[in-house]
Order: structure tokens, then sequence, then C-alpha cells
């Protein structure tokens, strides 16, 4: 049982499929992993581009060779991405919200 591995979709519709999904509420665990890395991601290379960050610095900080650093860039900042680019705060804000009711709960 299962869903096989797409066999000619490109990354880039497998990756919008993946949003679709979450935009849905119907991602499963590895899916939300992947949105997630990829919102933090997102975040912190448009963060890097509003301090002014030119992409040949940012290839060296995120250790992304040269030769790729202006399509993942490019992908970054597309307005298509705006909708997961706070995934990963969220994330973070609700685990941290469960763990303090967790916490008081059991103390």
């Amino acid at each position: 049982m299962g869903v096989d591995p797409p066999s000619e979709a490109s990354e880039e519709e497998i990756f919008k499929a993946c949003v679709l999904l979450a935009r849905e509420g119907k991602l499963t665990g590895a899916v939300n992993d992947v949105l997630v890395k990829v919102s933090g991601l997102v975040k912190r290379i448009r963060n890097m581009k509003d301090k002014g960050w030119t992409n040949k610095r940012i290839a060296k900080e995120l250790g992304i060779p040269e030769n790729e650093i202006d399509e993942v860039v490019d992908a970054a900042m597309d307005s298509e991405n705006d909708p997961i680019v706070d995934t990963n705060d969220n994330r973070k804000d609700v685990m941290k919200a469960a763990h303090e009711q967790l916490v008081s709960d059991v103390f």
C-alpha cells in the first residue's frame, strides 16, 4: 500500500504539491518536515538579502555551491513561497506552548 514515487514530476512540481497539501491540512510527517526546513531556509535567505548580503556571501554562509546560489535565492525570494515563510516559526511557537502546558499540568 502507498503511493508510488513520482517518475515524471519535476522538483518544482513536487514542492508545489507539498505546499498544496499544507494548505489543505493534509501533511504527512515527511512532507511537514520538508516544509519546516524549507520555511526556515527561505526566511533566513530573505533576512540575509534584506541586510544587503550578496548571493556569493549567502552561498558561503549556507554552504551552497556558487553555481546554484542564484537559483536558490530566486526561489527563496519568489512570492509563491510567502505562505510558508513563517511555518518554521509557527511550529516552534506551537511546540513551546504545548511544552509549557505540559509542564504546568505536571507540576
